[in-house]
């Protein structure tokens, strides 16, 4: 079939195994490829593969290290997810290379391997077909999945259920790329259809030990996946999920979400938050001003060390610092409250509390230190609530 023009691939003839005289060791393949991705392949022939494994591995590792100093989570996860991907390839192709390279058929593979272009598909949606010749087929897997993520994201507003989908998506065009790739090794040497290339030669690692290792390693990747999940549901705010209305008691908030709930006095006026906010809002009178932000972010750190977090950053901040700390609370929930000043004319009250992986803060300010303020400030956060 042809499909804009584009050559696809040519079935080859059966073809005769060139046995090497000299064989690699499998196991020995396995276990260096744990120590560091891409060096066993190397040592099993497969040199492009292995230093492209390698290369990229420590590309994604260190862009996860990157991204954790940065607290930039999502970033975080999706190199994670990547290295991990490659980690599990590196030893899974190491192995069976070893084992091809002594059943003669290694230098065959070369734009054939089942297991590249499975990884090939699995990160890049389509690209896998490209390495099997299939360039017809892997242009519109590629464009036509990027744009149907792009309409998804549009109808879901990135939900983290989405990102999980995706997954399954990205699991099953992988399979499909190595069921086309096994079929066509088959189709050169149907030799292997029953062929002592499944089962372990004298001395060596049965083909069960790194497939079960992949296997283990990847239900950790799988509930990074989820973790993914839970950060976004950590963090993310829809605007659209917040409601205001004016009450006997004074202006009450609501996210529906979230279960958040804080009660304003009368004469606050509500911003429109930033990404991270919930709520902006803030009150003017002729002694001064008062202020309120409460944000929500997703951490591992407790309150305690997320205001550490804090700390340093404001003490990085010319005019600003830290002057206390004190144990209080948010509502009913228990809290870390730190004071900071500004200048002489400005004080801050942050408020940290945790409900599973959410940190809540709340940052009151009070311009020119009123009392009024201050007392508003304290009837604000004693009104807290959040489902838990």
């Amino acid at each position: 079939m042809s499909l804009l023009g584009l050559s696809e691939y040519q079935a080859l003839p059966p073809l005769e195994p060139e046995y090497p005289t000299i064989p690699k060791s499998a196991t020995l393949a396995f276990l260096i490829s744990l120590i560091l991705p891409g060096i066993g392949q190397v040592y099993a022939k497969r040199q492009t593969a292995g230093w492209v494994t390698l290369a990229f591995f420590t590309l994604f590792f260190l862009a996860s290290i990157g991204a954790l100093i940065q607290g930039k989570t999502a970033a975080m996860g999706a190199s994670v997810f990547c290295a991990a991907a490659l980690y599990i390839f590196g030893f899974l192709d190491a192995y069976f290379a070893a084992l091809e390279y002594n059943q003669g058929i290694s230098s065959y593979l070369i734009g054939g391997n089942p297991r590249i272009a499975c990884i090939l598909n699995f990160l890049t949606n389509g690209i896998g077909y490209f390495y099997l010749g299939d360039r017809g087929k892997g242009l519109v897997m590629f464009v036509g999945f990027a744009i149907l993520r792009q309409a998804f994201l549009r109808v879901t507003g990135n939900n983290h259920w989405f990102n999980d989908l995706w997954i399954i998506l990205q699991a099953v065009l992988a399979y499909d790329a190595y069921r086309v790739a096994r079929k066509r090794l088959l189709e050169s040497f149907p030799q292997l259809a029953n062929h002592s290339w499944r089962a372990a030669t004298d001395g060596q690692l049965t083909p069960a030990v790194p497939i079960s290792l992949a296997i283990v390693l990847a239900l950790p990747v799988i509930g990074l996946v989820g973790l993914g999940g839970l950060a976004q549901s950590a963090t993310g705010i829809r605007i659209t999920a917040s409601d205001v209305q004016s009450t006997p008691q004074g202006i009450a908030y609501t996210n529906k979400d979230l279960g958040v709930k804080l009660l304003l006095p009368d004469g606050w006026q509500i911003s429109q938050p930033a990404e991270d906010t919930m709520i902006n809002a803030h009150k003017v009178d002729q002694d001064g001003e008062c202020k309120i932000l409460l944000l929500r972010n997703f951490s591992w750190r407790s309150p305690e060390g997320f205001q550490k977090a804090m700390e340093r950053q404001i003490a990085k901040q010319p005019g600003f610092s830290v002057y206390g700390h004190t144990n209080g609370t948010l509502g009913s929930l228990p809290a870390v409250l730190m004071r900071v000043g500004v200048g002489t004319q400005v004080t801050e009250q942050i408020a940290t509390t945790k409900i599973g992986m959410a940190v809540y803060t709340l940052i009151e300010i009070n311009h020119n230190n009123d009392d009024s303020c201050a007392s508003e400030l304290d009837r604000i956060r004693n009104s807290f609530t959040a489902k838990r």
